[in-house]
């Protein structure tokens, strides 16, 4: 399952006040990352017919270091709660960032 951050923020000042992996999840992005959560419990649920998992069919939460995939990992954390068993950062899943070209 692929679960992108949703809407980083609607203050579109805030890119010209520090580099894109520190702009956080908008309100609006909080409310899509914990509907995304939800949708992915109720997935779960059906396919095992359960609101536990079975045993060893826990999933790991991948992400990027930026604050908004954070901030989203997060949310499905709390929400799914035991259905995940980790967390695992790596900047491989970061897109390409442009330094002093970014405008910071």
């Amino acid at each position: 399952i692929n679960a992108e951050y949703g809407v980083a923020n609607a203050d579109r000042t805030l890119w010209f006040k520090m580099a894109d992996c520190n702009v956080p999840l908008s309100d609006r992005g909080q409310e899509q990352a914990h509907e995304c959560a939800l949708r992915i419990k109720q997935y779960f649920e059906t396919i095992y017919k359960s609101s536990t998992p079975p045993p060893h069919h826990r999933c790991i939460i991948w992400t990027s270091p930026y604050v908004r995939a954070r901030q989203t990992t997060d949310i499905i954390w709390q929400t799914l709660e035991h259905w995940v068993d980790r967390k695992h950062e790596t900047p491989f899943l970061a897109e390409q960032q442009f330094g002093l070209y970014e405008g910071v």
